[in-house]
């Protein structure tokens, strides 16, 4: 059993012997998310942390193991695994995969063997990594990124995959605010609020004064609010602010 916070990357970049492993585990692991941003996939083995709903082995774990290729060219793959191993592939395996898919260019890549079960696939990608943590209850994986120039709550497990496929409704919002917090799940949906800003000019101290004006559950509410305010200041416009759901 993987400990916490444990954590490796492998890529082509740097020399990595044949045969190698990079994960061993005997939790189970299923397709979460493909992003064509860097071609990147994601597996996850879930936390089960409460005794009363342990995993299909009866067993409870506290952390989210994510594994993630990048670069990913060609893939062989299951959406679920029990248990699973992963090593660098050997060359007689390299040459096997190859002669399946001529095609497949291994300059700046690496073969990835994935054993389950007695049956294998592959991952042709140009790195993977994998990391075992307690998911805080607002990440939606331990490889979201965010941008300095454009900081934000990231919504998805990988950035730039179907971005309105966990938006919820307004109802879906007032019932996640009322909710026990004992009861509150994991921050897996959003709700889009819409946060209208203004700037002020203060004359002759020239300094703008830039601040909320209100924030709505609708654009066109968002809109009406921009139309009256407008006219009264330097400038005003409106910000998409993601609620955790």
């Amino acid at each position: 059993m993987i400990g916490v916070t444990s954590n490796t990357w492998v890529s082509a970049r740097t020399p990595v012997a044949s045969g190698t492993e990079i994960l061993n585990s005997d939790r189970a692991f299923y397709w979460l998310a493909h992003s064509p941003t860097h071609s990147r996939i994601l597996l996850r083995s879930s936390a089960y942390p409460d005794p009363n709903w342990p995993d299909a082995q009866g067993r409870n774990w506290d952390t989210t193991l994510d594994i993630l290729f990048a670069g990913v060219d060609t893939l062989k793959i299951r959406s679920h695994y029990e248990g699973l191993n992963i090593t660098t592939a050997s060359s007689a395996e390299t040459v096997r995969i190859k002669e399946s898919t001529p095609s497949i260019e291994l300059d700046d890549a690496l073969v990835f063997v994935l054993q389950s079960q007695g049956e294998t696939d592959y991952v042709v990608a140009s790195g993977v990594g994998w990391r075992d943590d307690v998911l805080n209850p607002v990440r939606h994986s331990h490889f979201t990124h965010v941008d300095p120039d454009q900081p934000f709550w990231p919504t998805q497990a990988l950035d730039h995959i179907y971005p309105s496929s966990h938006a919820a409704s307004v109802e879906d919002l007032i019932a996640a605010l009322a909710a026990h917090p004992a009861t509150r799940p994991h921050r897996e949906r959003h709700r889009w609020a819409f946060l209208v800003m203004t700037r002020v000019d203060r004359g002759l101290q020239k300094i703008p004064d830039i601040s909320g004006a209100g924030v709505f559950l609708t654009r066109q509410d968002a809109e009406d609010a921009v139309a009256l305010i407008s006219p009264h200041v330097a400038a005003c416009w409106i910000e998409d602010v993601p609620i955790a759901i």
